[in-house]
């Protein structure tokens, strides 16, 4: 496509307007260069829609100053594989409103070792509806401090399918609060 040929610098100098008109599809073809080519002002302006096709590569490609700026809408439109495919890194460079709006969806596809980083206030943090996203992969990668940050609420919404990835050294550090409220 046309936009591939499109050096670094003539994406920076593209106008907002112009970035806003992009597509998912238009969006996912940029690489990781010309992504990480754009300011900031950019950045602010994609849509929801030209985040959906935003890949893995070109959201690593992207630097905590351009990550900073994206709006909560803006985070949750980005795809469970593009988030999944960020890493550790990524996950560390969201503000903890950047954080709250991950989706259950996107939750549910962090790989053990991004939920194995989560630090526990983030984990303690994690809204009920995130929580539901957990999957028994997810779980099963939590660290004894993860399960202590989980508040009763929190663990009254893992799924069953969740639960099922408890290990039974993690059953045995879970408070009696905790206990209580998986059966309820």
């Amino acid at each position: 496509p046309a936009r591939a040929a499109l050096d670094p610098a003539m994406i920076a100098a593209l106008g907002t307007r112009q970035i806003a008109g992009l597509t998912s599809t238009q969006f996912g073809t940029l690489a990781p260069a010309q992504i990480g080519a754009l300011g900031t002002t950019a950045v602010d302006a994609l849509t929801a829609t030209a985040l959906s096709g935003m890949t893995a590569t070109g959201l690593s490609a992207m630097s905590t100053t351009q990550i900073a700026v994206l709006d909560p809408s803006q985070i949750a439109a980005i795809s469970t594989e593009a988030i999944a495919g960020g890493g550790a890194t990524l996950l560390t460079a969201l503000t903890d409103t950047q954080f709250a709006a991950l989706t259950s969806r996107q939750i549910g596809g962090l790989t053990g070792s991004e939920i194995e980083a989560l630090p526990a206030s983030r984990v303690a943090a994690l809204t009920t509806t995130q929580v539901r996203g957990l999957t028994a992969t997810g779980l099963s990668a939590f660290s004894a401090d993860q399960f202590a940050a989980l508040g009763t609420r929190q663990v009254a919404a893992l799924s069953t399918g969740a639960v099922s990835g408890l290990t039974a050294t993690a059953i045995k550090g879970l408070a009696a609060t905790q206990i209580e409220a998986l059966s309820t």
